[in-house]
């Protein structure tokens, strides 16, 4: 009994080889997480865009007054961030999308 339990191993782990081989790539491979993916800049602006308008504001919202300042400074860059894409500015959406990277809750 031992053995064909060994056989079996064997054969699934066979299997598993030959499945990476056709594929080029393993299961690891294709599920990359999205951090370590290449992203385009037409990707990672809008990305950016909403994580600031859905994360950070509402955080400095709850600041209250205190967090005005920086709710303003964070509209005129989704303001001008809109604007770059509408334009194909892609210098201004650079510009841009450094400066969202830069606001934190």
């Amino acid at each position: 009994m031992p053995d064909e339990k060994d056989e079996s191993e064997k054969d699934e782990s066979a299997k598993d080889e030959s499945a990476k081989d056709e594929s080029g790539k393993d299961e690891s491979a294709k599920n990359e997480s999205k951090k370590d993916r290449v992203r385009t800049l037409g990707e990672a602006l809008p990305a950016e865009m909403a994580r600031v308008r859905d994360r950070v504001m509402p955080a400095y919202l709850q600041i209250g007054p205190a967090g005005l300042f920086a709710l303003s400074m964070m509209r005129r860059d989704l303001d001008e961030a809109a604007r770059a894409m509408a334009e194909g500015d892609v210098v201004g959406m650079l510009r841009v999308y450094e400066s969202l990277k830069g606001y934190e809750t």
